[in-house]
């Protein structure tokens, strides 16, 4: 088995149009590690993510997941498929793009079935992440009648129940309040302990040492200028300005 969860050499990806979203981006994240995909809106990011869950596949360059290709003709392979699938997890930014079940029960019971789970298992598993993230009265209603803070602990209930080794997040701790905030912390914490992969994408510096250990910066050429410790990366100011994730009066400059 690879050391390496991704490996990415000269990494470009450009929109329909020639739109470029990403350029030349090199990066290796192993096994078990907790790394932040740090930039602005607009910056490549979140387009960055989802080429790491095979949403988007590269223009140019090479991307490996476990030491494989991760292209399109790769993802045709039914069995490498379901093997990646079953391994990688992604939580959307926007939670209401990600929710389509008539009930948030059949929401977070959708992935657990896919992967031929027996029905003892899948309520179990269904009825613990209901009681983990709080929202069991949440159970019997629809999805897209719920609040952006409940669509997003559905969201991320529905995900985490497949127990992914890898997990994806795209600014995860939007929308959320203080508590839920913090289950998913403690969550994400019992994750890495176990040998998780947490790799997140946001612009919340306020609790990215909370979620990464290791930063790459991506700026608004949507290049990773910067990689790094997480602590001493976000005591740079002239990276912060340089990436737009501080104001110039912020971190003292004029």
């Amino acid at each position: 088995m690879s050391h390496w969860a991704f490996q990415g050499r000269g990494l470009a990806f450009s929109y329909p149009g020639g739109t470029p979203a990403l350029e030349e981006v090199d990066l290796d994240i192993a096994v078990g590690e907790r790394v932040a995909l740090l930039g602005a809106n607009g910056s490549g990011k979140s387009t960055l993510l989802k080429m790491l869950d095979a949403l988007y596949f590269a223009t140019g360059g090479e991307l490996l997941a476990f030491g494989h290709p991760l292209t399109e003709e790769a993802m045709a392979d039914d069995a490498w498929a379901f093997s990646f699938r079953r391994r990688v997890g992604l939580v959307f930014q926007n939670s209401d793009v990600q929710l389509f079940s008539p009930t948030v029960w059949d929401e977070i019971a959708f992935g657990p079935l896919q992967l031929g789970l027996s029905h003892e298992v899948i309520a179990e598993r269904v009825q613990a992440m209901l009681a983990r993230l709080g929202i069991e009265k949440l159970a019997d209603r629809p999805p897209h009648r719920l609040s952006g803070g409940e669509q997003k602990k559905v969201a991320l209930a529905s995900v985490l129940v497949l127990e992914p080794g890898v997990l994806l997040l795209d600014e995860p701790t939007a929308s959320l309040d203080p508590r839920t905030q913090d289950a998913l912390l403690d969550i994400l914490r019992e994750m890495h302990g176990a040998g998780g992969t947490i790799i997140t994408a946001t612009h919340d510096l306020d609790v990215v040492s909370e979620l990464a250990d290791r930063a790459y910066f991506l700026d608004e050429t949507h290049r990773i200028v910067h990689e790094g410790p997480i602590d001493d990366t976000l005591a740079d100011d002239g990276l912060l300005l340089r990436c737009n994730l501080a104001r110039a009066r912020a971190v003292g400059v004029r």
